[in-house]
């Protein structure tokens, strides 16, 4: 996992950025559409154990010293 470039702030405008999102459907595409067919209960369960966003962005928050343990309780206690 890698957090975005470094550039000096005078060249931020110069610069263009491309986004892959690597997703994964939880359920179907509409209220009509169960999504049971999709994926077993097991390979979801795998998904979110494995790709949770939410986790992710956390485990990088705290490996680069950007939010502490304690703040982030907070911010889940407030949300």
């Amino acid at each position: 996992m890698e957090l975005g470039a470094t550039v000096m702030g005078l060249f931020v405008c110069a610069l263009a950025h491309i986004l892959e999102m690597d997703t994964y459907r939880y359920h179907g595409h509409s209220m009509s559409d169960p999504g049971s067919t999709y994926c077993t209960c097991d390979e979801i369960s795998n998904e979110r154990q494995e790709r949770d966003p939410i986790e992710r962005v956390r485990k990088l928050l705290l490996a680069h010293d950007i939010a502490s343990e304690k703040e982030l309780k907070d911010i889940d206690e407030r949300v």
